[in-house]
């Protein structure tokens, strides 16, 4: 058994999930979510609503995209810095600096 909390922590695209359900079966197992969604057998209607959830998972996947590209193209439209700071540096309006404890202790560890 393969335990989800919810049936879109599988994928976001409607033919992954399928795929990843059916090797899950061939090995003789079966994915449960732990909030039902039509996990709990394989008839009809159960099908169906596992197939129409990766479906919305899907659709919320290509949502999300398309909101943070307008989000950034409208923060580049400002002038203003699009992008997440790469941990260990901070940038302060056009410079950049560096946190040497932070890139001391990222050394260390992937010694």
């Amino acid at each position: 058994m393969l335990i989800v909390a919810k049936r879109d922590r599988i994928a976001r695209e409607a033919f992954l999930s399928t795929l990843i359900e059916r090797e899950v079966a061939k090995k003789g197992a079966r994915i449960v979510s732990a909030a039902g969604e039509g996990t709990e057998n394989d008839d009809p209607s159960a099908v169906f609503t596992r197939r129409i959830l990766d479906a919305v998972a899907e659709l919320e996947r290509g949502l999300i995209a398309a909101r943070t590209r307008a989000a950034l193209r409208a923060k580049r439209a400002k002038g203003e810095r699009a992008g997440a700071n790469a941990y260990g540096y901070r940038v302060n309006g056009d410079r950049r600096t560096s946190n040497q404890r932070v890139l001391a202790a990222i050394r260390r560890r992937s010694l």
